[in-house]
């Protein structure tokens, strides 16, 4: 029965990650309704293969992570271009940080790291490769998540 339910959200959720990533490519947005459904996937996910504990922990370690990395990001915006800058608020969007905040219950604290370090440089070589300023990093995460739940769907074969 928890392979079944385990298979199944994995179907769910990567269906929800190709809506994502295809709105997050074509319009630089995401729909919220997708998110948290997507959300309820991933947390079916992590439930099946963790336990409630190990899901809250690894949603709790992930919240940590990413508020660290903002609260690090905005001081190093604010030093180098001052207080009234764009980039602050510019440089990643509300939604890239909600699907962040809903990826975290899948990993640990390392996979998590290596989710983030793998996205951004996704978005690094999309920035490079295409010249743009506006980079869809959901659509860039969108794609490690869906290597990660494939590695997870065939670890569990």
């Amino acid at each position: 029965m928890t392979d079944i339910f385990f298979f199944i959200s994995c179907v769910v959720s990567i269906i929800f990650l190709i809506v994502l990533a295809i709105s997050d490519y074509k319009t630089l947005s995401i729909s919220v309704t997708v998110l948290l459904l997507y959300a309820v996937s991933i947390c079916s996910i992590s439930f099946s293969l963790y336990g409630m504990k190990e899901m809250i922990l690894n949603f709790g370690f992930g919240c940590c992570m990413l508020l660290s990395c903002n609260f690090i990001s905005m001081i190093w915006f604010k030093n180098k271009y001052g207080k009234d800058s764009v980039y602050v608020d510019h440089a990643i969007g509300k939604g890239d940080i909600l699907f962040c905040i809903m990826s975290a219950p899948a990993f640990n604290i390392m996979q998590y790291i290596s989710f983030m370090t793998l996205s951004s440089c996704l978005g690094l070589i999309y920035h490079i490769v295409f010249r743009k300023n506006e980079v869809p990093y959901v659509c860039m995460s969108a794609i490690v998540m869906l290597v990660f739940i494939i590695v997870l769907i065939f670890r569990e074969i």
